[in-house]
């Protein structure tokens, strides 16, 4: 096959690896692997959340923020930009 590479055909070719296409996980905080010829995207070090969006340590990866508040986050604190009518630390009120 032509995306078998290696002397015994052990390998996927690089033509052939869904990770090295340009931009093959939603963002860089993911890391690309493709042993097997399909694309995994993974958090890379550092990075956690349901889209890899913090980094580890940040306040906000526990999504503090409710009732669509965004979160602002340090590794210390965080705090919440609340929409119309929500307020309080977490736009619980």
């Amino acid at each position: 096959s032509i995306c078998q590479d290696g002397q015994f055909c052990q390998s996927l070719a690089a033509v052939c690896d869904p990770c090295m296409k340009p931009s093959p996980c939603p963002s860089a905080n993911y890391a690309c692997s493709s042993a097997t010829g399909v694309k995994k995207c993974t958090c890379a070090a550092g990075f956690t959340g349901v889209n890899c969006e913090f980094e580890i340590g940040d306040q906000c990866a526990s999504y503090p923020c409710i009732n669509g508040g965004i979160c602002n986050g340090t590794s210390t604190d965080y705090t919440c930009t609340c929409p119309s009518p929500y307020r309080g630390k977490q736009c619980q009120s």
